[in-house]
């Protein structure tokens, strides 16, 4: 972060912190700052302030104090909440597409609610919108993206250099709009406003790593296999197993450095195979296999994902969409109804 706007932001929340305000013979108050702007949906009361500018214009509106200068980012009140300004109404200001996660990485949500299904594995961070000359005093709560496959922990520092860019077709909710590290977009898109998901590239993916064969795990590879095998025929005898894994049939490529194999999910059962498929539906890469063997026995595939330790390769969907990662937590699913399936 440049040196000069972290001080900036840094003072202004500073002021900011809670205090004792006189009010002469009126007695006094405890300013309560708000740090964080929430967004919200569409309604008909305060949010429209901000959220209909989002959808027709393209814009993310803030309220500007005509008193103390606070810019309240979006633009969520229709007055000053300092008590030494009285209450002025605010002043509706465009603030900048660009600016800076606010001190701490984007939490990663790896299961989303269902309002979020199909979007997940998602970021969400605390974002202050700067350009240098116009700073916001909220920080906003803003879904994070990158070019490089699905957010995980370490794509995003506390203070990384953020770009806004804008759904080209808009409905008026905070998720019309995500964050791309700057460090991803060319200066000319960084420069661009508004920037749209459907102008950035989206292919540049992680290449696919190449491991050396491990001789310890190609020694494990074939119990690995053979215990893998055995969970997949208990999967298929699990009624409510095969009702999950029956949404969508899929084959995956698994590259190990202790041996290859695929997975092979059809007419709601799955199977284990040596040999590999053409034209799979995804492929993983993973160094370390025994991955899969404690997927057997109830670990989530999702968890190496969130952590880096599996590379997978994706398919965007339109406009550069989050990654469609269902299949992955159909698997992680099918675990547990194997084994309620036993117990009944």
């Amino acid at each position: 972060m440049n040196p000069a706007i972290q001080s900036e932001i840094l003072k202004r929340m500073a002021a900011l912190s809670p205090n004792r305000v006189n009010l002469g013979e009126e007695g006094f108050v405890m300013e309560r700052p708000r740090y964080f702007g929430i967004p919200q949906m569409q309604t008909d009361g305060e949010q429209r302030r901000w959220l209909n500018p989002l959808k027709e214009e393209a814009v993310i509106m803030g309220g500007k104090c005509p008193k103390c200068g606070q810019i309240y980012a979006p633009m969520f009140l229709e007055r000053c909440s300092n008590p030494e300004c009285r209450l002025p109404e605010l002043k509706p200001i465009i603030l900048p597409d660009v600016g800076h996660v606010f001190e701490a990485e984007p939490a990663v949500v790896i299961f989303p609610p269902m309002n979020f299904h199909g979007l997940a594995p998602y970021g969400h961070a605390h974002v202050i919108l700067s350009d240098g000359k116009v700073i916001a005093n909220t920080a906003m709560v803003m879904l994070v993206r990158s070019r490089k496959g699905p957010v995980r922990e370490g794509i995003f520092g506390p203070t990384e250099p953020v770009k806004v860019v804008f759904k080209r077709q808009r409905d008026g909710w905070i998720t019309d709009v995500v964050c791309l590290p700057q460090s991803e977009l060319t200066e000319e898109q960084i420069a661009k406003s508004p920037l749209f998901l459907d102008e950035i590239d989206w292919t540049e993916l992680k290449e696919k790593p190449v491991f050396e064969k491990n001789e310890e795990y190609a020694e494990a590879f074939p119990g690995i296999i053979e215990a893998m095998s055995s969970f997949c025929l208990a999967v298929n005898s699990a009624g409510k197993a095969k009702e999950i894994l029956g949404r969508r049939d899929f084959t995956i490529n698994i590259f190990t450095s202790g041996g290859n194999f695929c997975l092979v999910v059809k007419d709601g059962e799955i199977s284990v195979s040596t040999e590999l498929v053409e034209n799979p539906t995804t492929e993983f890469a993973i160094e370390n296999p025994q991955v899969f063997l404690a997927w057997t026995t109830g670990a989530g595939i999702s968890e190496a994902i969130a952590s880096g330790e599996l590379w997978f390769h994706v398919r965007s969907q339109e406009e550069g969409g989050q990654f469609e990662l269902d299949m992955i937590f159909n698997l992680d699913r099918i675990y547990r109804k194997t084994v309620k399936a036993k117990t009944a």
